[in-house]
């Protein structure tokens, strides 16, 4: 068996995440996980649990805040 290539996708709207998950589902060597906002993802980075990551360029600080220029 082989490893998957753990990745985190950063984005704050709904549909975007539904998206990469449409995408990433299809592939077999990939585990895929989610942040919906800067400190979410921030904390998931500082876990250091992935090898790669999709960052959306504007997102809110944390859940509920206006998107911010943090990416």
């Amino acid at each position: 068996m082989t490893e998957k290539l753990e990745v985190l996708v950063v984005e704050d709207k709904e549909e975007n995440r539904k998206a990469a998950q449409a995408y990433f589902d299809t592939r077999n060597d990939v585990s895929i996980d989610f942040a919906t906002n800067y400190s979410e993802g921030l904390q998931k980075l500082q876990e250091g649990l992935h090898a790669f990551g999709i960052f959306d360029l504007e997102l809110p600080r944390t859940e509920g805040a206006n998107t911010e220029k943090l990416g």
